[in-house]
């Protein structure tokens, strides 16, 4: 007799065990499950609000692409010399407006300046480049270091010009 209450102790033991493993297992994938459904509905939300920022980037972008529009053609019809004489009115304004620096430091900053520009206009002539080439455009905003924003907004510019010529 008490080898079977022994047995029937191990079987409870087992069956409690057992019980426990299952329910911890049923917990475990809930608390998954409800974390996966959750980060999926994020993940929804960020692509939403990514699209959202994509085109808005691009709505800019043809905004400018029809003010430059504009502004070549009020050139265009504007003779020669009155554009010059604009042009160095304009920028006798801004540079009477500016504060008095130090030509040293007014140097250097004007090298950082170009500096960057040059940087810059490296990495957005080579994503031109590359988008000409037929590189995709998560693909230029890779090798480019830009966001696919820019790259966006650099592949609908180079379409307006391609059709506008």
């Amino acid at each position: 007799m008490t080898e079977e209450l022994q047995f029937l102790f191990q079987l409870e033991f087992f069956v409690i065990i057992f019980a426990s493993v299952c329910f911890l297992s049923f917990y475990v994938f809930w608390v998954t499950r409800r974390k996966t459904k959750f980060l999926q509905e994020k993940l929804e939300r960020l692509e939403r609000e990514l699209k959202v920022a994509n085109s808005s980037a691009i709505g800019m972008g043809q905004q400018l692409i029809a003010l430059e529009k504009q502004i070549s053609q009020q050139l265009l019809s504007q003779p020669p010399q009155a554009v010059k004489s604009k042009s160095l009115s304009t920028l006798k304004n801004k540079v009477s407006n500016q504060p008095d620096l130090s030509n040293n430091r007014l140097v250097s900053k004007s090298q950082q300046v170009s500096q960057a520009d040059n940087r810059s206009l490296t990495s957005y002539d080579e994503a031109r480049q590359a988008l000409a080439l037929g590189k995709s455009i998560e693909e230029v905003s890779k090798d480019c270091r830009l966001s696919y924003a820019e790259v966006s907004l650099l592949q609908a510019l180079s379409k307006e010009s391609i059709i506008s010529r």
